[in-house]
């Protein structure tokens, strides 16, 4: 039997694939992706009875849906419970006694670029944990992605025994049932933890979904994938979308020191919105 002859990514068809994820999505692949293109593309090209990748930018470029499945496959979406734990720290520690004393509404929080769900997951736990609200002022953690796979399996709350493994047994136990049967060796995250979360898909650099501004929005390693001046111009976006005095937290390497005329640093990739801030979406 003669094996599938390997498809081959010309230098154009890579640059046509480019230019594609940045204008829709703000993605920027660099040449030594050009492997990862290949390996993340060729069995969705077969897929779909095509023979080439010129063929396949031909559809992606006129196939909504099959571009949004394109931006899905070139994305990364690395990421865990409690990520960067300092932020959580930060979070239980500086952000939820002040809102706990001084707002006298539900909280409202983003988490922007979710993938499958443990950040916001995170900041739920966090919060239950934190604050002592009645049940009508409960928080709303809002979840957007880009890839509507990542936020139907985030929708779902489940998970393997590999990704709650650095959860202590105090938090596996207070905001995860264990499975059986069918569902053995996995957890899937408790209703009153779940209820907390709202996930939607929405493209950061699109019309967003929502209108309304935010006590804190997390944002984290999603820069980096970006140009300077996309991600400096989506950061003035957050933050006029933060309540006044709200946080963005960002990933460790995200500095936005450009922006100190709305947003001051105050604590490790952490901002303030500046006082008097105000929404203006």
């Amino acid at each position: 039997m003669i094996g599938l002859q390997p498809l081959l990514l010309s230098d154009e068809e890579f640059h046509r694939i480019r230019a594609l994820v940045e204008r829709h999505a703000g993605l920027q692949l660099d040449g030594s992706r050009k492997q990862l293109v290949c390996a993340r593309l060729g069995g969705r090209i077969r897929a779909l009875g095509l023979s080439s990748f010129a063929s396949y930018c031909e559809r992606a470029a006129t196939d909504p849906r099959e571009l949004e499945y394109l931006i899905g496959a070139l994305t990364t979406h690395v990421t865990s419970f409690f990520r960067e734990a300092h932020h959580f720290e930060f979070l239980r520690r500086t952000c939820a006694p002040v809102w706990e004393r001084e707002h006298h509404r539900p909280l409202r929080l983003l988490s922007a670029g979710c993938s499958s769900g443990q950040e916001p997951y995170s900041i739920a736990m966090t919060l239950r944990d934190a604050l002592h609200a009645p049940r009508a002022r409960q928080p709303c953690v809002v979840a957007w992605d880009i890839d509507q796979t990542m936020v139907d399996a985030a929708r779902t709350g489940v998970y393997s025994q590999k990704q709650v493994a650095e959860l202590s047994e105090e938090q596996r136990t207070r905001h995860f049932y264990f499975g059986t049967g069918r569902m053995r060796g996995k957890y899937k995250i408790k209703p009153k933890t779940a209820q907390l979360v709202t996930f939607q898909r929405a493209n950061l650099l699109g019309a967003w979904p929502e209108t309304e501004s935010y006590d804190a929005i997390f944002c984290r390693n999603v820069l980096i994938y970006f140009s300077r001046a996309r991600a400096l111009t989506l950061c003035r976006r957050f933050a006029d979308r933060l309540t006044p005095d709200g946080f963005l937290f960002l990933g460790h390497s995200e500095g936005i020191t450009e922006l100190r005329d709305v947003l001051e640093p105050v604590g490790t990739s952490v901002y303030r919105a500046r006082t008097g801030q105000q929404d203006r979406g």
